[in-house]
């Protein structure tokens, strides 16, 4: 029993280590044997991101700044990020400072044209936002001033070498109202130097006339390539001699060959380069819409996927139809692609070349990098509008205190393009710098559709200065608002002046009634002037001329005549034909401007046919017979009592003797 139970209990230990090994041997083999296929994951959603919120602009502080001064501008707003650019639509890109998210300052430079500016944010990606404020540049503007800027230059070769010597043909456009007379060009410190002489003058330059000269510069050796600058002066003097400055910078791209990139042998990734751009139109117009055709190669050791190109919006350049990225297809390592992106410029845009930065983002997760571009500009100049008053009249020439006046501006283009929806405000929006004129039967305000290039607009108001307006000159601010063919919105104040004039306020005419004389008689001219105005006359003298009579006696002074005072001379008239005969009287003061002015008065006298002779033999009108002589005998039968005393009657009365 005992050896059967021992025997059963050897059996069982040594079937439990038969089974152990059976195990043991099946692990191993599992662990050798290839994985068996099995079906592929699917792929993990990467997490969506809540959307951002959009960035705002809210207000800015101070919203009004003189336009000769400029000052600094706080902008608040919602979501601002670091880089953020502000800018004045139709002034242009702001020096900004990042602040922080809700704040951002600017700077307005001294000198710009006054008007009202809206206010745009022009974020690192994405589309500008704003204009729902705006910051207004106070001040008027001489109208009859210089104002000289680069409208075009020619760099000849377009990507000089270090150490070459090239020229440059620079176009100096006078875009003012004024000749700029005794004109210099000169150059500043900058990554050129001149050959030769630093300032070069250019001569007068009229208004909207355009004068060229050509500089020759030397590149320095030690010159990096790339885009590099170049500070350019502009100084003049007007007719009365005052001195003007203008500061400005062309950038001419020096010839930088690619480098080949040194062999990293750790280098694992994509590396995507630009190495050749062009544009075509070569040059291009702001405002237009352009194709930049771009070499991009991949130097990298792997290809370059999910590839995005966006440029800096900042710089007034981005892509047409609204996008702010474009999608690039997979580059492989060592290959190089050439793409045509459809590009847009800003209308502010400024002439010469600019280097445009251009980000390429690609891989997952992103890589970046940022290079610029250099692109040619011309003026805009071909295509912006310019409006200047060419000149004004008033009907009557002469303006009076109390008597309307027809104002007739003459609004000329001399720009390149047209200027569409034009608005012309006389003295301000408030009408307040228009005193003391008034304007009838239409507001301070005109509107005109649009003036096309070269064109001149009449625009016309009716005025009533003030009865009590003084005699000087006023000055008057001409406010011009309108648009280029972009849609871009240009400003501008001009002045006008009107000198007004008050003569005194005079009645000329006879003191004591006039009866008719015969002809061939002495007339006495009992002439009176009587001063009716509230004011003091200055008066020099009177004069009485006639073109039907001799006068005599006709000059004499009469000096200040006070308020409701009088002034009487006696001249004498001979007449040598009859009829009604005009008497001119004309009296000389001097004006508020110490200038010699005239009043003149006409009046009329009625000469009589003389009476004819008697002949010899003829009766008298008592019936008396007539001397010879004309006379009626003294003695005889005719005389007597009764003929003396009939003579006596008509002597009394001036029928005779």
């Amino acid at each position: 029993m005992k050896h059967s139970i021992f025997t059963n209990t050897i059996r069982v230990c040594s079937i439990l280590f038969l089974l152990l090994g059976m195990i043991n041997t099946s692990a191993l083999a599992a662990q050798d044997a290839p994985p068996t296929p099995g079906p592929t994951p699917e792929p993990t959603a990467e997490p969506t991101l809540a959307p951002q919120p959009d960035p705002a602009l809210d207000a800015v502080e101070p919203t009004s700044l003189p336009a000769a001064t400029g000052g600094e501008i706080t902008v608040r707003g919602a979501d601002f990020e670091s880089g953020f650019k502000v800018r004045l639509e139709g002034l242009g890109l702001l020096d900004t400072t990042f602040v922080n998210s809700s704040y951002l300052k600017a700077a307005i430079p001294p000198g710009s044209n006054p008007g009202t500016y809206p206010v745009i944010i022009v974020p690192n990606t994405g589309a500008a936002f704003g204009g729902n404020v705006s910051v207004t540049l106070t001040g008027s503007q001489s109208a009859s001033e210089p104002s000289l800027m680069i409208t075009q230059y020619e760099p000849d070769p377009d990507q000089p070498r270090p150490g070459d010597t090239f020229r440059i043909i620079f176009y100096v456009f006078n875009a003012g109202s004024a000749a700029a007379r005794d004109t210099f060009i000169s150059f500043g410190s900058g990554a050129f130097i001149p050959v030769g002489q630093t300032t070069h003058p250019l001569g007068e330059i009229a208004p909207g006339a355009t004068t060229s000269i050509e500089i020759k510069f030397r590149v320095p050796s030690a010159a990096a390539g790339g885009v590099q600058s170049l500070p350019v002066s502009l100084n003049a003097k007007d007719a009365s001699g005052k001195l003007y400055a203008w500061d400005h910078s062309v950038s001419v791209e020096v010839f930088q060959p690619t480098p080949t990139p040194p062999v990293d042998s750790t280098t694992t990734g994509a590396r995507l380069v630009i190495v050749s751009s062009r544009s075509a139109p070569e040059v291009v117009q702001p405002g237009m819409k352009f194709e930049l055709f771009l070499s991009i190669r991949n130097m990298g050791t792997r290809p370059a996927y999910n590839i995005l190109l966006h440029p800096d919006s900042a710089s007034g350049v981005m892509l047409s139809g609204g996008r702010n990225n474009l999608v690039i297809n997979n580059i492989p390592a060592g290959q190089q692609v050439e793409i045509s992106v459809p590009m847009v410029a800003n209308s502010t845009v400024k002439a010469g070349t600019m280097a445009v930065q251009f980000t390429l983002e690609h891989g997952n997760p992103p890589e970046t990098n940022t290079q610029a571009v250099g692109i040619n500009f011309e003026s805009n100049l071909s295509t912006q509008p310019r409006l200047i008053l060419a000149g004004y009249e008033s009907d009557p020439e002469v303006i009076r205190p109390g008597v309307p006046v027809t104002l007739t501006l003459l609004l000329t283009n001399v720009g390149g393009g047209d200027a569409d929806g034009v608005t012309l405000t006389l003295g301000g929006k408030d009408g307040a710098g228009l005193k003391p004129f008034s304007p009838v039967n239409s507001s301070n305000v005109k509107f005109t559709p649009f003036i096309p290039a070269g064109e001149t607009s009449e625009i016309s108001f009716t005025l009533l200065p003030d009865g009590s307006a003084e005699a000087r000159i006023y000055n008057l601010s001409v406010d011009l608002s309108y648009s280029d063919p972009f849609g871009t919105a240009l400003t501008d104040t001009q002045v006008i002046s009107l000198m007004v004039q008050k003569p005194p306020l005079l009645e000329i005419g006879f003191y004591e009634p006039l009866y008719p004389m015969p002809m061939g008689m002495p007339i006495r001219l009992p002439i009176q002037i009587i001063n009716l105005a509230s004011d003091r006359a200055n008066l020099l003298n009177m004069e009485v001329t006639s073109d039907a009579m001799t006068i005599e006696n006709g000059t004499t002074f009469v000096g200040r005549l006070e308020s409701g005072g009088y002034f009487s001379m006696d001249a004498m008239g001979y007449a040598d034909q009859p009829g009604m005969l005009e008497v001119t009287v004309t009296v000389k003061y001097l004006d508020g401007f110490n200038q010699t002015q005239a009043v003149t008065q006409t009046l009329q006298v009625e000469v009589m046919e003389a009476e004819p002779m008697p002949m010899e033999g003829e009766i008298g009108p008592d019936g008396m017979p007539i001397t010879p002589e004309g006379e009626m005998p003294t003695e005889g039968p005719q005389g007597g009592l009764l003929n003396t005393l009939l003579r006596i009657v008509k002597g009394l009365l001036g029928l005779g003797s």
